[in-house]
């Protein structure tokens, strides 16, 4: 099996490219470097600051921009499809195998998959009709119907990240779950020590560092999304003012930043950081009493949250909003103790009940080897082999 992975996101420095490493790594560690090639080159983006004028721009004129994609990327496709074709044969390197993340708009994969005669497998982290045409109302969605429709009719395969995306799709464009596979998002194992002493001095370090040593120590970690519940976090922080104990962290960047600044700028019970490398980020997971994702409920949560992962592999307890893939794995691995109810009493409780947290803290432990990325692509490769 030769595989080659498609993903931009390789190559970026938002979330998604955690996911794309958290792959490819894998690959080469599962198949051998020598049976696995990557376009474009891949890079930890994860310390790459966020250009806020960028973020505003696209947003002010998102309509103009879809336009501007779907001529760029329907012209770019062929021509990097045509490049990475020359670059392969070049080096003697023929994929039976196509993996690629589904970018709005680019048929690369579909059109170098056709050229080896390849099996291509499409990985698809969000339904695109929902995400650009429902969530941001954005136009074309006949062009990106017809876009979504081609690659998924056409591929040999789908891996989605969540059932929910798998039943959008499959309901909105009348296909079979069989042509699906459901695998959702992991950790990176090597980012977390697995030795308590070494856990304890980074705990410390950090604490210390911060001015932090004798707080309750909850924290938020990802990209600042407004369905990240960000106007959530500051109100639950503010809820708890009167509990100096208590102490919020924040770690990371994007379109609602402004509202974190704006809370630190007139509260003193958050500290912002904002976006982290791979490594300080999972430091601060380490020093840290207990996670929160604080989503808005939603009617169709169709995401595969990075950050529970990684809290799962810190082994920080969590409290997160009862909806979609985190219910589903609070439910069936972890305990109902693990969802939002009541936020402020239910941080209130655990910062008094350390061996509640003691008892929370077993139950991570004895999930993360089943949701390490080397887990999660070990089941991807399975697949491949045995039904593709």
């Amino acid at each position: 099996m030769k595989v080659l992975y498609i993903n931009d996101e390789l190559a970026t420095a938002d979330g998604s490219n955690y996911h794309a490493l958290g792959i490819f790594q894998n690959l080469t560690k599962l198949l051998g470097k020598e049976n696995v090639r990557s376009y474009p080159a891949a890079v930890d983006g994860s310390a790459t600051t966020t250009s806020h004028s960028s973020l505003s721009f696209r947003k002010k004129h998102k309509y103009l921009l879809q336009l501007l994609r779907l001529v760029r990327k329907t012209i770019l496709s062929h021509t990097r499809a045509r490049k990475l074709i020359k670059e392969l044969k070049a080096d003697s390197f023929t994929p039976t195998h196509v993996l690629a993340r589904s970018v709005l708009f680019d048929t690369t994969a579909l059109l170098v998959a056709k050229h080896f005669s390849a099996k291509l497998v499409y990985e698809v982290n969000t339904p695109m009709y929902y995400e650009h045409c429902v969530m941001n109302g954005l136009p074309l969605k006949k062009a990106v119907e017809h876009w979504e429709r081609r690659i998924i009719e056409t591929s040999h395969g789908v891996y989605v990240v969540s059932t929910v995306c798998r039943d959008m799709l499959c309901e909105h464009y009348g296909l079979s779950p069989e042509k699906f596979m459901v695998i959702p998002n992991g950790y990176m194992e090597e980012l977390y020590p697995a030795g308590e002493e070494e856990r304890k001095r980074i705990r410390s370090r950090l604490r210390r560092e911060e001015h932090l040593t004798d707080k309750f120590l909850v924290t938020f970690i990802g990209s600042l999304k407004t369905w990240h519940g960000i106007d959530r976090l500051c109100e639950i922080a503010r809820l708890l003012e009167e509990h100096p104990q208590i102490h919020f962290l924040v770690a990371g960047d994007g379109n609602e930043h402004a509202l974190i600044e704006e809370y630190c700028a007139n509260h003193t019970n958050m500290t912002y950081k904002g976006k982290l490398s791979l490594r300080d980020m999972a430091d601060c997971l380490l020093a840290s009493d207990l996670g929160i994702m604080p989503y808005h409920p939603m009617e169709n949560f169709y995401f595969s949250p990075l950050k529970m992962y990684d809290m799962i592999g810190s082994g920080l307890p969590f409290l997160g909003t009862s909806q979609g893939q985190i219910q589903e794995i609070c439910e069936t691995e972890l305990g109902s103790e693990f969802l939002l109810k009541n936020p402020a009493m239910q941080i209130i409780f655990l910062s008094k009940n350390k061996e509640h947290l003691t008892i929370m803290k077993e139950k991570l432990f004895a999930a993360q080897p089943h949701v390490t990325w080397e887990a999660r692509t070990a089941q991807l490769i399975q697949y491949l082999k045995s039904h593709l």
